[in-house]
């Protein structure tokens, strides 16, 4: 229900419950993360939005800032994990106070931090 409005078809389309909360997100998203397997790519390209956000009002998650954090901790895990680079880039972040959203992206790069240790 949310942008954009035409879809184009996914590789793997994962259906998530419009307010899911955290829990619901992250047991989907960790189910889904372990059907792929990371060492059988040569980069991994990840737009960590922060959309999701129950602060954000465009999205249509009830994700927290705690949530979205364990979510790149999950990706960064894996590709880590792997030996498969991964880029990574910010995205989303429609909240009507600039400062949540914002801490969403700093929480994606402290993510990456404690993975990669840089």
């Amino acid at each position: 229900k949310n942008y954009p409005y035409r879809k184009v078809e996914a590789h793997i389309d994962i259906p998530i419950q419009e307010g899911a909360n955290d829990d619901e997100y992250l047991t989907l998203l960790e189910k889904n993360l372990n059907q792929v397997d990371f060492s059988s790519y040569d980069l991994v390209l990840y737009q960590a939005g922060v959309d999701i956000l129950a602060s954000d009002h465009l999205g249509l998650l009830n994700i927290s800032h705690q949530g979205c954090f364990e979510r790149d901790l999950m990706v960064f895990e894996r590709a880590n994990k792997a030996s498969t680079p991964i880029s990574s880039v910010i995205g989303g972040g429609y909240a009507k106070e600039i400062e949540s959203s914002v801490e969403g992206y700093v929480n994606t790069f402290k993510a990456a931090k404690s993975v990669f240790e840089f």
